[in-house]
């Protein structure tokens, strides 16, 4: 058995293994989702997908404020529903 260490989350054993989390497997076992657990050395947190648009609205409330912003001036809000 080796130590190895998640780089993402997977299940393993019918348990789930959360990122850099240590945890044992047969030794020729291979995933995308781990590496070996040298001593004194740690693998290099995944890189995080941000969204590609930061202007887009991301609650209810921005997309709500945006959609009141684009109405011509004198029509209220209340009358959209």
């Amino acid at each position: 058995m080796k130590n190895v260490i998640a780089t993402a989350p997977g299940f393993h054993g019918g348990c789930r293994i959360r990122t850099g989390e240590t945890f044992s497997v047969p030794d020729d076992e291979k995933g995308g989702w781990f590496v070996d657990a040298a001593p004194g050395k740690t693998p290099a947190a995944p890189k995080k997908g941000g969204r590609k648009n930061q202007a887009d609205p991301e609650t209810l409330g921005e997309i709500a404020r945006s959609d009141a912003d684009t109405l011509p001036p004198g029509v209220p809000a209340d009358d959209l529903i």
